[in-house]
């Protein structure tokens, strides 16, 4: 049986060296001690999120404190051979955390949710930052599930122009201007493998239910983003984005 993972924050919590004790924190402690069932010398994996994974063991537990001892550290690394960046068009409530969920258990370094035209959710203030921590608790869940032990890196929610221009004008130094920009299109006139194999990883950007406008799309290409299908089917937005990461992997990644 595969022992459980869990995520430490390492803004709030130092995972201690080999043959030390720590107390989790208090979440973790309720789903290990309430919901798992743990006991004493059950075995979990911890891990901050900066590469590696540290094997520890249950020493004393009661409903609300769980402590373990820390054993090993392995500096296991399982992340993807290719750099993906998903800009993905914000979509409703339930859609946008499966997508996202997805994308890091397909290997997404990055994502970039943005706002388009037609995006039928447009997120401000306190509720961007609501949906925000969400979303970064779903990327913390879905590493725990799949084995990663980094975390994908979560951007601010922004408008899709202007940022779209610029990072073709390499104004945003987060992500590397030289990966494949590509747009995914149905009608596009190339299919994601007549791509060459990009050098320094790929950047795909997914549209909104409705897809994006002509005019996004001009500007897109204006902006040297290549249109890209992944076959005759019109995919769902929330479809798209993993679709397209999994063919990725694929074609250049570990898959």
């Amino acid at each position: 049986m595969r022992s459980s993972r869990f995520y430490i924050n390492p803004d709030d919590y130092k995972i201690p060296a080999p043959g030390e004790k720590m107390e989790l924190p208090t979440a973790v402690a309720h789903h290990l001690a309430q919901v798992l069932r743990a006991t004493v010398a059950t075995p979990v994996i911890l891990f901050d999120g900066n590469g590696g994974e540290y094997l520890a063991s249950v020493q004393a537990l009661s409903k609300k404190k769980v402590t373990v001892q820390v054993e090993q550290h392995n500096k296991v690394d399982r992340e993807s051979l290719i750099k993906t960046v998903l800009v993905q068009a914000v979509v409703i409530g339930a859609k946008m955390d499966m997508l996202i969920q997805k994308a890091v258990e397909l290997g997404v370094t990055r994502i970039v949710p943005v706002i388009s035209e037609r995006c039928q959710v447009q997120l401000k203030g306190k509720r961007a930052a609501t949906r925000q921590q969400h979303w970064s608790s779903i990327i913390e869940s879905a590493c725990e599930q799949c084995g990663r032990t980094r975390l994908p890196v979560l951007e601010k929610i922004v408008p899709l122009f202007p940022w779209a221009a610029e990072l073709n004008a390499g104004a945003n130094s987060e992500v590397n201007g030289e990966l494949a920009k590509l747009v995914l299109q149905p009608d596009a006139e190339y299919r994601l493998g007549a791509i060459k194999k990009p050098e320094h990883g790929v950047l795909i950007v997914i549209g909104p239910e409705g897809g994006f406008s002509e005019h996004e799309i001009a500007k897109l290409e204006n902006a040297k983003f290549t249109s890209v299908q992944l076959g005759g089917r019109v995919l769902r937005t929330e479809t798209a984005g993993p679709a397209a990461l999994a063919a990725i992997q694929t074609l250049w990644g570990d898959f």
